[in-house]
């Protein structure tokens, strides 16, 4: 672990996460370590060549009703019926969620 501190692993990560546009992200950067492999790092690498592609034709996906979807989603798996506030969240996250499918499908 000496050598991540020596590569400043905690200051990229936090770099890393400020780009992050829901706190879910943000914590699972915080928490990232380096691949097991270099083939699982070839892979890894091929998906953020492909976000990054992405990210260069000026898409950028938001997905911050992604805070807002554990509340939700916990009380629809419980039978609940959601308040009107929630209704609303459901509503961002679900045009949040076309305009991904959007993004992805250009």
């Amino acid at each position: 672990m000496r050598e991540f501190a020596a590569l400043d692993w905690s200051e990229i990560l936090l770099k890393i996460s400020s780009s992050a546009t829901s706190t879910g992200a943000k914590d699972r950067i915080l928490t990232l370590s380096p691949l097991p492999s270099a083939l699982d790092s070839q892979k890894s690498f091929h998906s953020i060549q492909s976000a990054m592609q992405l990210l260069g034709m000026g898409l950028r996906p938001f997905m911050e009703s992604l805070d807002l979807f554990a509340p939700w989603n916990l009380r629809l798996k419980k039978n609940a019926v959601l308040k009107t506030l929630e209704i609303k969240d459901v509503r961002l996250f679900c045009l949040e969620v076309l305009a991904l499918k959007e993004a992805l499908h250009r």
